[in-house]
This record gives structure tokens, sequence and C-alpha cells, in this order.
């Protein structure tokens, strides 16, 4: 069962939804790419395509595999609303026939290679949303105010 809702696949689907990922390098630095092929498949994971063989977010998930570490996918839909999402890298298909499908629709419609389709598979959901944060920050501390909004 996924903890993605209908609403927020219909978000993350959406091509005008911008998407990032962003994983730790080795080095220690983050490294965040957008990526417009990013979506919520019928199991519930994010998937997304990796073109380049010696991609940096290659890297960084590989690494996050390997050493167990969270990663965060972030959504930002055309009216504002943003979500950030932690997730663990699942698994990066090199082969097999859903690579073979993806690989020749990128060769037939763009020229591009494919390297990876990553599988990420989402742990929690936040809405990271202004008014949402706003409202959730007045009900949860009343107290968070500058003095001359509290005199009122």
């Amino acid at each position: 069962m996924s903890i993605i809702d209908n609403v927020l696949k219909e978000d993350i689907n959406n091509p005008t939804s911008l998407k990032s990922v962003t994983a730790v390098l080795k080095s220690g630095v983050p490294h965040t790419v957008y990526k417009g092929s990013l979506h919520v498949n019928e199991d519930g994971d994010i998937v997304f395509n990796d073109i380049l063989e010696s991609s940096r977010i290659n890297e960084a998930l590989v690494n996050a595999i390997w050493f167990d570490k969270y990663i965060t996918v972030n959504v930002l839909t055309e009216d504002k609303r943003s979500y950030e999402i932690i997730a663990k890298a699942k698994e990066s298909i090199t082969q097999g026939k859903e690579f073979e499908e993806v690989y020749k629709k990128l060769k037939k419609d763009r020229d591009f290679d494919l390297n990876a389709i990553w599988v990420i598979e989402p742990v929690e959901v936040r809405n990271e949303s202004f008014d949402y944060r706003k409202k959730k920050q007045e009900e949860d501390y009343p107290f968070l105010k500058h003095l001359d909004r509290a005199v009122k």
C-alpha cells in the first residue's frame, strides 16, 4: 500500500509540476536534479529515467542504496502547492522488458540513451505548502509570533 494518495499521485504525474530528486554524493554534498520523467507507477513507487551513464544522481542513488540512506523528492505544482517526500532508493532497472521499452521510446522520440530506470519507495510525505505550514504553525505553536503581532 502506497503512502501517496490519489491527489498527490495526480500532482506528481502532471507534466506541469516541477519535480526534483536529491541524494547525497560520496563527498557528503547533496546533489539535486529536476526530472520531468518522474512519476508514480501503479505500485505507488516513484520512478524516473536516468539518461546519462555518468550522472551524479546515479552515483548518489547507488550510494544511498549501499549505505541505506534517505533521499528526497520534491514536487511543486502549478498552483504552488509543495510536497517533500522522504524516500529510499529501491531499485535501479538496467535490463529487461521495461528497460527495453523505455530505451526504444527515448531513442525514437529524443535520440537519447538510457542509463537506468530508478524506482524510489516513498517513506513519508510532508506538505510544505506555505498556506498549510502557516496554518499548522499557528495551531501547533500559537506563541511563536513577533511581539507586535501577539499584542493585538
